[in-house]
């Protein structure tokens, strides 16, 4: 008797979504069709979406991401979860790790940050920026905000610095996307 062994094609989340004819729930549609319609407006560049649900955030943010790939809009999208980041630091992780960025670290860099005057958040937004602007058409996904910070200090490259690139913030708080964050759209859900 012959023992052989046969394996199932892998199934992940992003293939079943692709191959299933997915109609969005309708609660989220009509914040649906706005995010798509601002991701297109070239005029533009920031997007703040909030609302009560985080899971319906999310539906839009994936849905979003994926028209946004499929419609071929972007060269790349990156998704960066910015739950329980609280500093300018763990931001700038999240964001590198996003865009699959080694930020420089270890004494010898410290060093050199040190002895050039130059500070350490301001060298890895700088390394963070430059990674941005070799991407073309990308959008960057900042979700979870829970607090505003500076853009320029986390080294994305917003507005006219970098015309190929776009921001959706996302986060349950109203008054972070709408009063903390510089956005040229609030789309509400």
């Amino acid at each position: 008797m012959s023992q052989e062994l046969s394996y199932l094609p892998v199934v992940t989340k992003q293939r079943i979504m692709d191959e299933v004819n997915f109609a969005p729930p309708v609660r989220i549609k009509p914040a649906l069709d706005d995010g798509t319609g601002a991701l297109r407006n070239a005029d533009i560049k920031v997007i703040g979406l909030h609302g009560k649900n985080d899971i319906e955030i999310q539906n839009v943010i994936e849905i979003a991401s994926r028209r946004a790939r499929r419609d071929n809009l972007f060269d790349q999208v990156v998704v960066a979860d910015l739950t329980n980041k609280s500093n300018l630091v763990m931001i700038q992780e999240e964001v590198a790790r996003a865009l699959n960025l080694r930020l420089s670290d270890g004494i010898w860099y410290r060093w050199r940050c040190y002895q050039t005057g130059t500070s350490i958040i301001a060298d890895r937004a700088r390394q963070i920026c430059e990674q941005i602007r070799r991407k073309g058409r990308i959008l960057i996904i900042l979700h979870n905000l829970f607090q505003g910070f500076d853009m320029d200090q986390v080294g994305i490259p917003f507005g006219d610095t970098h015309g190929g690139c776009k921001i959706l913030l996302a986060s349950t708080n109203e008054e972070v996307i709408k009063h903390k964050m510089k956005t040229d759209t609030i789309i509400s859900l």
